[in-house]
């Protein structure tokens, strides 16, 4: 049984519940689950993440991506804020970890856990964020980005009714001060 067993049932868990949908990403997937060799698991992890890239490349960057490497990809759907932050940081973990099955070298066995967390993080992410595009909706932690503004914005008009607020009571009570002066003088 291998060290990543745990993280095996996850991506496992997340496999069912895509059956039929995303074939291009369930192919990828079959192969890493059944697995005990931990290269295959990396090589099919970094494939899985492939598959992810390039449709939002093709979606979010409307071209297609041809053989450009997937760093440069990530590193543009980040640029361009396609991808939520953390989301490029769980991509760039996978590629850079999982290069060690596809082009092999040594490695410490546990380095399979991080790359199962990171994919299935990705794809956690990437079911909501196609949930949203056939909904037509904004993609999962853009809102929250769009929430953020809003209330930034809120808080500044806020601030701003504040300050004149302050400064209306101020000019009544020099006023006032003014009158009561004028009165008893």
């Amino acid at each position: 049984m291998p060290i990543w067993s745990a993280e095996i049932k996850e991506i496992q868990i997340l496999f069912d519940s895509l059956k039929g949908q995303f074939p291009d990403l369930e192919k990828e997937l079959k192969p890493l689950i059944t697995s005990e060799d931990s290269n295959v698991v990396l090589l099919y992890s970094r494939r899985c993440l492939e598959v992810i890239v390039t449709e939002l490349c093709e979606v979010e960057l409307k071209r297609p991506r041809k053989t450009e490497p997937l760093k440069g990809i990530i590193d543009k759907l980040n640029s361009e804020e396609k991808v939520p932050f953390n989301i490029v940081t769980s991509m760039h973990s996978l590629n850079s970890l999982s290069t060690f099955g596809t082009h092999p070298k040594d490695f410490d066995q546990e380095q399979v856990k991080p790359v199962l967390n990171n994919l299935a993080i990705i794809i956690r992410w990437y079911l909501k964020y196609r949930e949203t595009q056939s909904k037509g909706k904004v993609p999962p932690d853009t809102q929250k980005e769009s929430d953020r503004t809003s209330i930034l914005v809120k808080g500044k008009t806020q601030s701003k009714i504040k300050k004149i607020l302050i400064y209306s009571i101020t000019i009544l009570i020099v006023v006032a001060a003014v009158l009561v002066l004028v009165k008893f003088n």
